[in-house]
């Protein structure tokens, strides 16, 4: 980083503080990079895995509890449940309360992902999530446009 100086060669209060702001800005930066990289790294590791994106397939059907999950992916209920907390963890999962006819509640999970990519480019990576929209998320979607468009 280059120093800045007065005319006088003397640093000025206003030239430290300016450098001290573009330090923090450039902390900032790299922690929100840091940030965004751990989070790429988790969902790769989690999409890695053969039977998470099996998981993550059936889910995308249709809702299902975890016993169907279990059962269609071949999986432990144990980790089903684990996969799913760690799914939900990414945003990557839904999951809703249901209740049963026995008066019991139960969860069901829904993938809220339409595509997940990886992205390779200089000399960097980074994962592109593309989500799921639901009815409501689209009509509202078709509302702005529209309302957009009469605007022009």
């Amino acid at each position: 980083m280059s120093e800045r100086r007065s005319k006088t060669g003397e640093r000025s209060e206003e030239n430290e503080r300016s450098d001290a702001e573009e330090r923090l800005d450039a902390d900032e930066r790299a922690t929100g990079d840091e940030e965004e990289g751990r989070k790429a790294d988790e969902v790769l590791d989690l999409v890695g895995q053969y039977d998470t994106c099996r998981l993550l397939a059936h889910a995308r059907r249709e809702p299902m509890s975890a016993r169907e999950l279990a059962d269609r992916c071949g999986m432990s209920l144990s980790t089903v449940y684990r996969r799913t907390d760690a799914l939900s963890e990414q945003d990557l999962l839904d999951e809703q309360t249901q209740p049963d006819r026995d008066g019991n509640h139960y969860r069901t999970f829904e993938a809220s992902v339409e595509r997940i990519s990886m992205i390779v480019e200089q000399g960097a990576f980074g994962v592109d999530v593309q989500y799921r929209r639901d009815l409501t998320d689209k009509f509202e979607a078709f509302w702005q446009d529209l309302a957009g468009g009469a605007a022009d």
